[in-house]
């Protein structure tokens, strides 16, 4: 409940405290012609309050007896918005910054059409939400576009610039700040770009036939054969290894075994095959070892056999031989995949990015997969995990063990 006084002198002159609790800060009132004026005194003193209070309202008083018309306190919004430009001049606010922002709070501007008649105390956190609805109803009936988050940014930044001017004139005593007031992240809250399970296995059907093609109906039958045996290995390799494009270029027969390992499988333990890969050269350096998912053994094995390498653990030569950005690519455009669901263009890269996501989905610890990747837990747990959630069973032939 709020406390009230009248004024030891000037029995039509009261002191309060709001009822909501929202301010300890005391206001000060009176009854003119049947109309309440108030003002707050910007102090929890009483006793400062009522001498603020005193020399306010003999100033009313005097602007009576003058013939001058008393302002209520319930200033419009519109009113501030008469003094915010003398504010941006004080601060020394760019010209082109205090245009941008009264051509916002200009009368026929949205914002001046929603928020002018508005009194600046009423004005509360759920009356920007208030806004925003109104604004996409408006913009529907005038068959405009939905405004983007950065122009309603803009929005914002305009009418809490008002309401700091009213604050300052003492027209509310506190400044509301809308809930999503902070400037809208540069990055868009999306994960990185690579092909879920479907689009995944729809990338390998693509492969094999394109394989069929160049063995079987291409006009050089054979020719580009071994290029497109290869690209189907790459695009296995790299989803069961999440090798960076110039990692998986770099590594030689040498660098790769083919071990034994207990590992966890859509959450069962099992002893599979994988690959115990070192990385020869590579953004975190040379030397890093790392274990391959279940699909990449089968593939060392074909490219091994393919390439009649008689001693792998011995031999220097390149496992892969392209980077098949061309193959690749053109791969993406017959499978129609070169896009992802939010326009962005795949390559290579994406496949590092599936991988991730795919271990994620099998419920893999993050501080594997971010060791497994070469990177920091932090990028996985910011990039992917926020995204993705174990929830998904990938088999044998997703992973490409049965390719």
């Amino acid at each position: 409940m709020s406390e009230r006084f009248r004024h030891p002198h000037y029995a039509k002159l009261v002191i309060f405290q709001t009822p909501n609790g929202q301010s300890e800060n005391w206001y000060a009132g009176f009854y003119h012609q049947g109309r309440f004026v108030r003002k707050s005194t910007q102090t929890d003193s009483k006793k400062d309050a009522l001498d603020i209070a005193k020399k306010w309202y003999l100033q009313q008083q005097h602007l009576l007896e003058e013939g001058h018309a008393i302002t209520s306190a319930r200033r419009r919004f519109k009113d501030a918005v008469e003094f915010v430009k003398d504010d941006m001049v004080v601060k020394r606010n760019s010209e082109t910054y205090q245009k941008s922002i009264m051509n916002l709070l200009s009368d026929t501007s949205y914002v001046g059409q929603f928020f002018g008649h508005l009194p600046v105390e009423s004005i509360t956190s759920s009356t920007w939400d208030d806004y925003r609805t109104w604004l996409f109803k408006k913009r529907g009936e005038e068959e405009k576009p939905i405004q983007s988050e950065k122009t309603i940014h803009q929005h914002k930044i305009a009418v809490q610039r008002v309401l700091k001017t009213a604050r300052k004139k003492g027209w509310i005593d506190n400044l509301i700040v809308f809930e999503d007031i902070d400037r809208p992240k540069k990055k868009t809250s999306i994960p990185r770009i690579y092909f879920n399970i479907d689009e995944y296995r729809s990338l390998l059907q693509g492969s094999r036939k394109n394989i069929q093609y160049h063995r079987d109906e291409a006009p050089n039958k054979g020719r580009w054969l071994d290029d497109a045996l290869e690209m189907h290995d790459f695009i296995i390799w790299m989803a069961n290894t999440g090798m960076r494009v110039g990692e998986a270029l770099a590594i030689e027969f040498r660098h790769v075994r083919i071990v034994k390992r207990t590992i966890s499988v859509n959450g069962v333990k099992e002893e599979r095959e994988v690959c115990l890969v070192t990385v020869p050269s590579g953004k975190r350096g040379a030397g890093a070892e790392f274990e391959s998912f279940i699909g990449a053994p089968n593939v060392f094995r074909r490219i091994i056999k393919r390439r009649k390498i008689d001693n792998p653990a011995a031999s220097t030569e390149k496992v892969f031989l392209n980077n098949h950005r061309t193959g690749f690519r053109r791969l993406l455009d017959d499978t129609g995949l070169y896009m992802d669901g939010y326009g962005r263009r795949r390559d290579a890269v994406s496949l590092r990015h599936t991988y991730i996501v795919f271990r994620l989905e099998q419920g893999t610890p993050i501080f594997d997969v971010a060791r497994n990747t070469r990177t920091s837990a932090t990028v996985i747990e910011k990039h992917y995990a926020q995204f993705f959630k174990p929830s998904k069973s990938l088999n044998d032939v997703t992973w490409g063990v049965s390719e």
